[in-house]
């Protein structure tokens, strides 16, 4: 039980630097990949944040 809770933090931690990787790419304006692109889109005709839109799509596998 330790080591997946172990697991789980260490993905909950994975999952929220990508988030912010993705952000700064954003902010800078180098541009983002497909996916990125697609979760910005989202952002601008749904609202919700592109950090949240990664967290839903990766949650889904």
């Amino acid at each position: 039980m330790k080591e997946l809770s172990y697991s789980i933090l260490f993905y909950l931690f994975g999952m929220l630097m990508l988030s912010f990787g993705v952000t700064m790419l954003i902010k800078s304006g180098l541009g983002t990949g497909a996916w990125d692109a697609l979760f910005y889109a989202l952002y601008d005709l749904i609202g919700l944040t592109v950090g949240s839109w990664i967290l839903l799509s990766v949650s889904r596998l």
